[in-house]
C-alpha cells in the first residue's frame, strides 16, 4: 500500500530457450572467441514474459484476467517485475544493445544506436537510436515492442527490471531499473521501488516523449 493505493508487483524469471549455450555457460577468466551478444534472442524473452503477464492482467478471449475477476481493482497499480538472471552470460541480462535496459527496448521500440553518413562529404548526418517497433522471431511473425505507447496497456504501471542471483545476500551489485509507463491509468511514484536507475518518459511535443534517466533509490542512498 502507498498513500491509500494498492500496488501489485508480479514477478517472473524468464527461461532461456533459444539463447546460445556458449553464452549461458560463460566461464569467468576463460576467453572464448566468436560468441556474439544474443541481444535479439534475449529481448524476445523479455517481450514474451511481458506479454504473458499482460494477458494475466487483462485476460483474453478464453480466460478473464485479474481486472475482470476483481483480483486487481480499477484503482490499483500493477507492476511487472522481471528478473533476467537465467538469461545472463558474459554480461548482465539487464542492458540491451541500445545501451538502455531490455525493458526499455521491449516497451518503447528503442533499437541500436546508428550513424548515417553522407556518401559525398563522409560526414555524419544523423546520430540516433533506431526506431524498432517490432522484433523479428526466428520463425513466425514479429513481436511488437511498443507496449507503453499503446493505450491498450494503460493498466500496466511500470516494469521493474532486475538481475538478481544468490550473490545478492552477500552484498554484491544488484542492478535494477524501473521503467515507467507514461500513459498508465494508475502510475507508481518515482523511487517507490528499489532501483539503481529509473527511466521516466517526459512529454516532448505531440505524441512524443523524451526518456529521462534518473537516479533511483539505491543510487541515491549508496
Amino acid at each position: 500500500m502507498h498513500d491509500g493505493r494498492k500496488i501489485w508487483v508480479e514477478v517472473i524469471c524468464p527461461e532461456p530457450p533459444n539463447i546460445p549455450e556458449e553464452w549461458l555457460n560463460f566461464e569467468p577468466n576463460h576467453v572464448v572467441f566468436g560468441v556474439p551478444f544474443p541481444d535479439k534472442a534475449i529481448l524476445l524473452r523479455w517481450t514474451t514474459v511481458i506479454k504473458e503477464k499482460v494477458e494475466k492482467l487483462l485476460g483474453n478471449s478464453k480466460n478473464p484476467g485479474y481486472l475482470k475477476r476483481g483480483v486487481v481493482g480499477p484503482d490499483d497499480s500493477y507492476v511487472i517485475a522481471i528478473n533476467g538472471r537465467r538469461l545472463r552470460g558474459k554480461n548482465s541480462a539487464l542492458m540491451g544493445i541500445s545501451g538502455y535496459p531490455f525493458a526499455v527496448e521491449a516497451v518503447f521500440e528503442v533499437g541500436p544506436y546508428q550513424l548515417e553518413i553522407d556518401p559525398t562529404s563522409l560526414k555524419i548526418t544523423v546520430a540516433a537510436h533506431q526506431l524498432r517497433p517490432c522484433i523479428p522471431k526466428p520463425k513466425g511473425c514479429s513481436v511488437p515492442a511498443y507496449t507503453f505507447l499503446d493505450p491498450t496497456f494503460r493498466a500496466v504501471s511500470a516494469i521493474w527490471a532486475t538481475d538478481i542471483n544468490d550473490c545478492w545476500i552477500l552484498g554484491n551489485d544488484k542492478p535494477m531499473a524501473v521503467v515507467h509507463n507514461p500513459i498508465a491509468t494508475n502510475p507508481i511514484p518515482e523511487q517507490f521501488l528499489p532501483a539503481t536507475w529509473e527511466y521516466v518518459p517526459v512529454p516532448s511535443g505531440k505524441d512524443k516523449y523524451r526518456l529521462d534517466k534518473r537516479q533511483g533509490r539505491l543510487s541515491i542512498t549508496a
